[in-house]
C-alpha cells in the first residue's frame, strides 16, 4: 500500500473520498490521562476499512444531543491502535493540550491562519448547502403528496450565504479539519500497556480487536468487522514467566465457553540464551494458547 495516499469510498455515496497519509491523531488529556481521537469521518472510515481498527464513537449527535444510545464523531482509539498506526507511518500524533495548541497557533504565519479560517468557512458553506438542498427536496415531495397546483407552496428557499457575514457559520460541520498542535512521530514505549505485543500480533493476522471490559478480559477478538461478526476470543496478555492463578484460568475458560467464545492467553516468548544477539535478528515473538471448557 502506498504510504503517501490512499482512498476510501463512502457507502452512502459513489464519490470517492481521498485520505492522505500520514493523517492526524489528536492526543488530549494531559496529566489526567491520554485519549487518542480521530475527528474526521473519512479518516475514521479509512482506518476501519484499511487497518481493521474501529475505535469507539464517543461524540453526541448534533441533531439529538440529549440521547447517548447513538453516538458520532470523534472516534476514540485505544493507545494500542494509535501506536499501531504511527508505527506503520499511517498517522502522527498531535498534542491538543492548551499550551501546545496556543504555541502552534502563535507560530502560524498570517497566510496559514487565513488558509485555516477559509477552510472552516468552506466546510460550513458545504454543510449549509447540503441542508438547503435537503429542504428543497422535502418541499417538492410535500407538494406532490398534497397535489398542490403550480405556484402554491413553491416559495423559494433562500440559499445559504456565500460571504463572511453573520450567518456564514450557522451550520456546524460534522467533520473538522486538522487542528493545531505539537506533532509527534511516535508514542513513547513507556505509555504502551504490556499487552501491546499481543494486540499487534493479532491485528497483523487480520483480526479486529475492541476493549473487552464487559467480558472481563483485555480484548474481544473478531474474525472481521464487529458490525458483521461476533467475537471468537476473549484475549488476555501475560508475561512468559508470570504465575497464573488456576482459578482465573478456570473462570476464563468457563466464561468463554458459556458465551460461545474461547479464552485466549498470549505473551512474548523469552528468547533462549544468546538467541538473536549480535546479528540484529532478536525480535519479539508472540505465542497464543486457547482454553475451552468441555462438557458445557
Amino acid at each position: 500500500m502506498d504510504s503517501s495516499s490512499s482512498s476510501s469510498s463512502s457507502s452512502s455515496s459513489s464519490v470517492s473520498v481521498s485520505v492522505t497519509e500520514p493523517f492526524a491523531i489528536s492526543r488530549t488529556g494531559g496529566s489526567r490521562g491520554r485519549s487518542y481521537l480521530l475527528h474526521d469521518a473519512s479518516t475514521a472510515r479509512h482506518v476501519r476499512r484499511t487497518y481493521g481498527l474501529g475505535g469507539v464513537l464517543i461524540g453526541s449527535l448534533p441533531s439529538f444531543p440529549q440521547q447517548n444510545v447513538f453516538l458520532g464523531l470523534p472516534t476514540q482509539l485505544m493507545v494500542e491502535e494509535a501506536a499501531w498506526l504511527v508505527e506503520r507511518g499511517a498517522g502522527y500524533i498531535v498534542d491538543e493540550d492548551e499550551a501546545g495548541h496556543r504555541a502552534a497557533m502563535r507560530a502560524r504565519s498570517p497566510a496559514e491562519h487565513h488558509a485555516f479560517t477559509r477552510a472552516l468557512q468552506r466546510e460550513a458553506h458545504r454543510a449549509a448547502a447540503a441542508v438547503h438542498l435537503q429542504a428543497l427536496r422535502k418541499r417538492d415531495k410535500a407538494r406532490q403528496r398534497l397535489q398542490l397546483p403550480p405556484g402554491i407552496g413553491a416559495e423559494p428557499c433562500p440559499p445559504p450565504d456565500d460571504d463572511d457575514g453573520p450567518h456564514a457559520f450557522s451550520i456546524t460541520p460534522a467533520t473538522s479539519p486538522a487542528t493545531a498542535g505539537v506533532r509527534h512521530a511516535s508514542i513513547a514505549a513507556a505509555s504502551l500497556p504490556a499487552s501491546y505485543p499481543l494486540f499487534a500480533h493479532l491485528v497483523a493476522r487480520g483480526y479486529f480487536l475492541s476493549p473487552g471490559l464487559r467480558f472481563g478480559c483485555q480484548y474481544l477478538v473478531y474474525p472481521g468487522d464487529p458490525l458483521r461478526f461476533h467475537s471468537h476470543f476473549l484475549a488476555r496478555a501475560a508475561g512468559w514467566d508470570d504465575e497464573l492463578d488456576l482459578l482465573e484460568l478456570v473462570a476464563g475458560g468457563r466464561l468463554g465457553t458459556a458465551v460461545k467464545k474461547a479464552f485466549l492467553l498470549g505473551g512474548v516468548v523469552l528468547p533462549r540464551d544468546g538467541e538473536g544477539e549480535g546479528d540484529g535478528t532478536r525480535e519479539r515473538r508472540v505465542r497464543t494458547f486457547c482454553i475451552e471448557w468441555g462438557g458445557m
